[in-house]
């Protein structure tokens, strides 16, 4: 695929939905910026301002979680979850490691829904095919077949990646942990800002 380019020189869309997926990578980048700046304001006391008034009938604030089975929504206290948020480093952790899984996973199965945009040998779409099937399998690589990484390596070395260090997946990875491991937070969402970009790129028949 080559760029096409119309009488005012701009690039002509090819591939609307290299382009969807290319969204849906940023957006769940944003996703957790979003959980990240929640969380930073949840644990300042001043937000204490901002807990629910008690409702008739009820004891103490109450928070709701949208439900089928109940129409009126499925409740917990509002205050105690909220010092968890603030004094139980696990469970802040593992609401980070599941948005992250969950991102992976939607993007890695993105790419496979729509067979990899004829670019499967990518090396960006590579190191999320590893990441996400290693998140699948307990968040441990599962590298069956070492000579794929020789053949068809998978790495995030490309031409819009600014990060110092940058990643590559090898065979010794197999059974090692992929979060928190061998990427940070932060490293999951250069990944997937690098999908992004490389998806924009197909969508428009950029060549780097």
């Amino acid at each position: 695929m080559a760029e096409i380019r119309d009488q005012n020189g701009s690039l002509q869309l090819q591939n609307p939905e290299a382009e969807i997926v290319s969204k849906l990578a940023h957006e769940l980048v944003t996703g957790y910026y979003a959980y990240t700046s929640a969380i930073s304001i949840a644990m300042d006391k001043r937000s204490d301002a901002l807990i629910p008034e008690v409702l008739p009938n009820q004891l103490v604030p109450i928070g709701f979680v949208k439900s089928k089975g109940d129409p009126r929504g499925h409740e917990f206290h509002f205050q105690i979850y909220l010092e968890e948020a603030r004094k139980n480093p696990f469970v802040v952790h593992q609401i980070e490691r599941v948005y992250l899984s969950g991102a992976l996973l939607t993007i890695g199965d993105a790419l496979i829904d729509n067979k990899y945009f004829n670019d499967f040998h990518s090396p960006i779409f590579q190191l999320v095919r590893h990441l996400r099937n290693g998140i699948a399998h307990g968040n441990r690589f599962d590298i069956r077949f070492p000579q794929e990484l020789i053949d068809h390596p998978a790495h995030d070395k490309v031409p819009q990646n600014h990060n110092l260090i940058k990643f590559e997946i090898t065979a010794e990875l197999n059974g090692t942990n992929v979060l928190f491991d061998f990427m940070e937070a932060g490293d999951i969402l250069n990944t997937l800002n690098q999908v992004g970009f490389h998806l924009m790129d197909l969508a428009y028949g950029v060549e780097r």
